[in-house]
Order: structure tokens, then sequence, then C-alpha cells
């Protein structure tokens, strides 16, 4: 934007949306440019989805990736580990988001310092929100387990230097017209 945050356009106070005056929102009663406000307001907004989204995927694939791991069929069974991880991931998915903030407000003030302000949003958010993408991961990577021992998988694998890809695995099937009546 031309202008910066705090800049006062005292020729063009309480004016609409123009392109002539560069004031792409208009501005306020004080002059100020409605864009340039706006955009900074939004880089806060911005920095704690962003933020909180990015800690919330590594902490959610650690936890779904230890639930694989450790559950059934893993590489490493443990079947108090899985129940544990899996209990905590069930409950916390269980709250309400409200109930869960509130019931964070201690941990909160404990990581952050205070419990209100962006920062502190942010450590709800990802303690919330990173069982609901755990579970996504486990159920992901059973999904891919499953079908990696299915046919074309395997002969995939035979030749997988000399003819891979899915050209090779593609097949035209005819099925007859013949159905129940």
């Amino acid at each position: 934007s031309a202008y910066t945050y705090d800049y006062t356009d005292w020729d063009n106070m309480q004016i609409p949306p123009s392109f002539a005056t560069r004031h792409y929102f208009g501005t306020d009663l004080l002059g100020r440019d409605l864009f340039t406000r706006a955009a900074a307001g939004g880089r806060i907004s911005l920095l704690i989805g962003i933020a909180g989204a990015l800690v919330a995927v590594v902490i959610g694939t650690l936890l779904g990736l230890v639930l694989v791991q450790t559950g059934k069929g893993g590489l490493t069974p443990n079947k108090g580990i899985y129940q544990a991880v899996s209990f905590v991931v069930n409950i916390v998915r269980s709250l309400p988001f409200i109930i869960g903030i509130i019931m964070l407000i201690p941990v909160t003030r404990a990581i952050v310092g205070k419990s209100t302000g962006s920062l502190a949003t942010v450590v709800p958010l990802v303690i919330l929100s990173a069982p609901f993408f755990a579970r996504l991961v486990e159920t992901n990577l059973l999904a891919v387990k499953v079908l990696q021992y299915c046919d074309g998988t395997y002969v995939e694998d035979q030749d997988m230097w000399w003819a891979s890809g899915i050209f090779r695995d593609v097949h035209l099937i005819t099925r007859p017209a013949a159905r129940l009546e």
C-alpha cells in the first residue's frame, strides 16, 4: 500500500474506496487508510493460523506415527503405549473446542506467560488440533499398509526398473451385460 499504518491523510477523511486516491478500502474518521490497517491486522491472524497449523501438523504426524508403530500389526507393537496415546487422542478429540480452550488456560499461562493475546491463542489451537491430525495420519497409514499387500503392488515391485508406472497396470476388462431381473 502507498500509506503506512498510522499515516493520516487530512485531505481524504472518511472517503469511500477509491483507486484515484489509492485508498482501496477508503479511510476512517481520522483519514487513516483502511486497506493498510486491514493488512496489518491480517498479518497477525495469518501468523496465528499458519504457525498453529504447522505445529499441529508436526505434532499430529508424530502422534499418528506412534499410533501406527505401536498398534496391532505395527513394527514394534506395544499395547500399553498404543492404548494410552489412543485414549488421550480420543478424549481431546471429543472435547468441544471452547471448553478445551477454557481448560487449557493454565497450560497456556505456563507456556506463554499469559492467557490472552495473539501468541496465547496458538497454544490451545495446537493442543486441540494435533489429535485430529494424528488420527488422520494413523488411518491413512493403515490404509496404505493394507493396500501394499494387493496383487497390483506385488507385480509392480517385481520389475520396478523395467516397466514401472500406471501404464503397465491398467487393464481393460469387459463384463457381460447380464443382470438380475
